[in-house]
Parts: C-alpha cells; structure tokens; sequence
C-alpha cells in the first residue's frame, strides 16, 4: 500500500505580488495534524518542506496544531 510519503511532485511557485515572496501552488492543510501523533504530523511538515511546498494552511485550528507548526518552522 503506497502512503503519502510515496509521491513525488515537481512543485509549481506565484509571486505574491505586493511582498516578492514565492510562494508554492500546493499548500498543506494542517486540519489533521491534532488528530494525530505528533511524529507523524511532524513527518508530514518536513517532508512537505523538504519537497518544496513552503505554504501551510492553519487557520481556525486547535493549539496542538500551532504547538507543533512553531516548533518546527521556529
């Protein structure tokens, strides 16, 4: 069985056009990351950042989301 780990995406960028900031058509949502373990969620993030996707989606999550999104793109 092939698990999210197991893909491959040659990533896509925009410029915001106020900042210059590029910024990656693929985000990650982080919705499930309180559902699940900590190294799991963790795992998600750096292999998501490791692979180009510099957007993560946040908004109206728990505090363990934002815990473990500080801790990691401190």
């Amino acid at each position: 069985m092939l698990s999210i780990f197991d893909w491959r995406v040659k990533v896509e960028y925009r410029t915001n056009k106020r900042t210059g900031d590029r910024i990656s058509v693929i985000g990650l949502g982080t919705s499930y990351i309180a559902e699940t373990e900590e190294k799991e969620a963790i795992r998600a993030l750096e292999y998501a950042y490791e692979n180009g996707i510099n957007y993560v989606g946040g908004l109206n999550e728990g505090k363990e989301t934002y815990t473990i999104l500080s801790e990691k793109t401190a």
